[in-house]
């Protein structure tokens, strides 16, 4: 199906329209009510057509975010979601699955994840920058500790909807297009590794990652001469 990306006075819109929902219940959604609410709320002629997959998820652009155009973002941005993108970008997981991430998924020396999407199973080594990382969210003085690693420092966990609400918005204070779900792409890509890159993202082949990351940074091929 096709859907539209919105401004963020229209994404405001639309989520006014559920006004009894909390954020999380709020991205639950089911793509059927929200396009059909869209289609009452919104002009056509708004924003880029975008594709949707089998599931209801948004099929990202095809590009690769550069270290410079996520630094951009990352200093407009406020410290949980700062958390956020580097956990994203250290994990490689889907924005769904790094803000329900909580502190005891940490064990053993790994992050455990199961992914929403595909029920896939990774255990990644927590060593390196993502340990660091760790160690710095867990250093950082809290009102209150919560189960969850990505929170605010009132205890409240970042949400999907308080996550692309934020991000929106440090976005466009730095003046840079992409969305937060092209965090998974650069990790894939910057990984330099195919091998690595399908473990930690929890493609089922190669192949799709391969595609995954040739269509973000393209082919690298010979001249003629």
């Amino acid at each position: 199906m096709m859907g539209l990306l919105l401004t963020q006075d229209v994404q405001d819109k639309i989520r006014s329209s559920f006004p009894d929902l909390s954020d999380e219940e709020f991205a639950a959604v089911p793509l059927a009510e929200l396009a059909q609410r869209l289609s009452r709320e919104v002009p056509a002629n708004i924003g880029t057509k975008l594709k949707f997959n089998d599931d209801g998820e948004i099929v990202g652009g095809e590009r690769y975010v550069s270290d410079e155009e996520f630094r951009a973002v990352w200093e407009q941005a406020d410290q949980t979601l700062r958390d956020a993108m580097d956990l994203a970008l250290l994990s490689g997981q889907r924005p769904a699955d790094v803000v329900k991430i909580k502190r005891e998924d940490l064990r053993d020396g790994a992050l455990w994840i199961v992914q929403n999407k595909t029920k896939a199973k990774r255990a990644i080594e927590v060593t390196g920058e993502l340990a660091a990382l760790i160690e710095r969210i867990d250093a950082r003085p809290r009102e209150r500790l919560s189960a969850w690693l990505i929170q605010d420092d009132d205890g409240k966990p970042l949400g999907t909807f308080a996550l692309r609400s934020r991000f929106d918005k440090a976005r466009r204070a730095a003046g840079v297009d992409f969305q937060f779900r092209d965090i998974r792409a650069k990790a894939a890509t910057d990984t330099g590794d195919l091998a690595h890159s399908q473990k930690l993202l929890g493609h089922r082949n190669r192949d799709m990652t391969e595609h995954y990351v040739r269509a973000r940074m393209g082919e690298r091929v010979l001249p003629l001469r």
